[in-house]
């Protein structure tokens, strides 16, 4: 998502990066937001700091998921 907005509608076709430019203080409130608007069919991945982007990933892209774990990312209910 280079510009615009994750809506309800969109399809998210493997993984969707969402570039941050806020505050961490406000990272979880957003990500919690995001991972309630994309359901339970997803994933939402906290960065582990301001310079990771948001990954909102489909649930059952596990080893996407593990790979970007070992690299600091948490699923927003770890958070």
């Amino acid at each position: 998502n280079g510009s615009g907005y994750v809506k309800a509608k969109d399809t998210i076709k493997g993984y969707q990066c969402i570039e941050w430019s806020f505050p961490m203080e406000k990272m979880k409130k957003i990500c919690s937001d995001l991972q309630e608007q994309v359901g339970d069919e997803y994933v939402v991945m906290v960065p582990p700091s301001e310079m990771g982007c948001i990954i909102i990933f489909k649930k059952n892209n596990i080893d996407s998921i593990e790979r970007h774990r070992k690299d600091g990312y948490k699923n927003i209910w770890e958070v």
